[in-house]
């Protein structure tokens, strides 16, 4: 929450208002090096107001995690900040429909490329993956999907880049969908639903489902 609140403070101070009361802001034609940036103290005063104490073990793990993701901040200011880029958006709302479902989300950054590209990224807090499985990829290629559906995302170009920004190795995991790809994916995701829909919760136990499953202790079926 903290990058996408300081993305969203340098689009305000990158943006030039229009004449027209019924048009939006612009973003200044500038080069990397003119681009305005909150500084790197602004970035910590926001992740002090962002941080939440709650859900930890005890006060000795609340620290220690307030101080790893202040030391994360730092390390990405100073990667970024002869090299910013405005984001053409930020937690960007969508509805889309698969079949005859409904299926709503946010994406978490969109940007332009200099060839007129979009790259989709997608902030992780976890530890990089020295290579991603196809689930792994399921949630941006459904954002791929999304660009397909919604016009608005439709005008902006065609995703050229899908990346994982994995914040603690400061490392950028990316790929791009081909279409066979995405129609696999509508059609997984239509039978999720379908299962839903008609109340089937069947066990389907993996080491993956398992392993992040809060019931696994009590479960019959687990691995």
């Amino acid at each position: 929450n903290t990058l996408l609140h300081f993305y969203s403070r340098m689009k305000e101070l990158n943006e030039v208002q229009q004449v027209s009361l019924f048009d939006k802001p612009i973003p200044k034609k500038t080069s990397a090096d003119k681009i305005k940036s909150p500084s790197l103290d602004e970035l910590l005063e926001m992740y002090n107001k962002d941080w939440i104490e709650d859900w930890y073990r005890d006060e000795q793990q609340r620290e220690l995690y307030f101080k790893k993701g202040k030391e994360l901040l730092k390390l990405f200011y100073s990667k970024n900040e002869n090299n910013w880029n405005i984001p053409a958006e930020l937690e960007k709302s969508f509805r889309i429909k698969i079949g005859p479902y409904l299926v709503k989300g946010r994406i978490d950054r969109i940007d332009k490329q200099p060839d007129g590209g979009i790259e989709i990224i997608d902030y992780k807090t976890g530890q990089s993956k020295d290579k991603l499985t196809a689930e792994d990829k399921e949630q941006l290629l459904t954002y791929q999907i999304v660009f397909e559906q919604v016009r608005e995302l439709k005008d902006l170009g065609k995703p050229t880049k899908l990346t994982f920004y994995y914040l603690e190795d400061d490392l950028r995991a990316s790929f791009i969908g081909e279409p066979k790809d995405l129609e696999k994916l509508e059609q997984k995701l239509l039978g999720i639903m379908d299962k839903i829909y008609q109340k089937n919760f069947t066990a389907t136990p993996s080491q993956f489902a398992c392993g992040f499953c809060d019931f696994k202790e009590i479960c019959e079926y687990r691995v």
